[in-house]
Parts: C-alpha cells; sequence; structure tokens
C-alpha cells in the first residue's frame, strides 16, 4: 500500500513537468508564466519534502522505527529529489533559453535530460558545479532551493537523526 502511494506521488511529479513541458513547447506559456509556474511548484515541493522528512523522523522516534528504514525513506525521497529536480532544469532550460551555461542545445532532449539529472545529482549530494552553471535567475533559484535541501535532507537529517531521536524521546 505505502508502495503504491509513493508511486503516485512520483507520477504527480512526472505529470507535473511532463505537463510544463507540454505546454511550454506549444506556446500555452510566455517565459514569465513558465517562471513563475516552475517557482511556485518547486517552493511547494521543497516545502512538501521538508514536512514529509519532519514527519517521518517523528514517527521512526514515536514507533521505534529501525535506521534501517529511516534510511530507505531518506534514500528514496534522496533519488526522488534528484531526478524531480533534473525534470525542474530540463523544463526550464526549454522553456527559458540561456538559463544554464555548458548546455548541448544541439544534441536530443534525453541527452540533455540525462545531463540535467547529473547536474542534480551533483547539487544533491554537494559535490558543486561541473560543466552545467546556472545563469538566468530562475535556474539560480531552483538550484539555491535545492542545495538548501539535499543539505537540511543529507547533513542534518541523516547525520543528526539518533541525537533528534533522543530529543524528542525526553519531550515526551
Amino acid at each position: 500500500m505505502k508502495l503504491s502511494i509513493a508511486a503516485f506521488k512520483a507520477f504527480i511529479l512526472l505529470l507535473i513537468g511532463a505537463v510544463i513541458y507540454g505546454f511550454d513547447n506549444i506556446g500555452f506559456f510566455n517565459q514569465i508564466a513558465t517562471k513563475i509556474t516552475i517557482l511556485i511548484l518547486v517552493i511547494f515541493k521543497t516545502c512538501y519534502f521538508m514536512v514529509q522528512s519532519y514527519n517521518k523522523i517523528k514517527e521512526a522516534t514515536e514507533k521505534h522505527l529501525p535506521y534501517y528504514i529511516f534510511l530507505q525513506f531518506m534514500g528514496y525521497n534522496i533519488a526522488l529529489l534528484m531526478f524531480s529536480f533534473g525534470i525542474d532544469y530540463f523544463v526550464i532550460n526549454e522553456g527559458i533559453p540561456g538559463s544554464f551555461v555548458g548546455v548541448n542545445n544541439d544534441c536530443s532532449a534525453l541527452r540533455r535530460f540525462f545531463d540535467f539529472l547529473y547536474y542534480s545529482s551533483l547539487n544533491m549530494t554537494n559535490f558543486g558545479f561541473g560543466t552545467l552553471m546556472p545563469l538566468g535567475m530562475t535556474a539560480k533559484i531552483v538550484t539555491s532551493l535545492e542545495v538548501m535541501l539535499s543539505f537540511a535532507a543529507i547533513i542534518f537529517v541523516l547525520s543528526d537523526f539518533m541525537s533528534l531521536k533522543e530529543s524528542m524521546k525526553d519531550k515526551k
């Protein structure tokens, strides 16, 4: 049951990205509408994942879940975040030309999508920029949100899980 809910959430994320890309591709959105739509959805997604992670920490503490279950959840969330931000970057690049430096727009859309998945994985692991870098304001804001979210997910949540668990027990 939980897997089907998670798969449904992942499908919704993909569908939203595909709809924005499709609308932008047929000229339904102008650049300003594309920027605003992407930023609103990315901010919503960032808040959603932060709340979801906090709730999972709380649930793990209250139910005394084994640490490996929490790590599985975080691994799934991090992978989903990398994939969804990869979609965001791809949509930004396609809808707002010049948003990134180092993009080879002569290659296939699939190759560009892979390049943005790679870019997202570099951001999520705090490895740093490679050949791709944000140039436009929308790309910079979305990149900043991903880096902040990855910092919270990887540094605070994973490294401080045990101390958070202990402090939440002490409050009871």
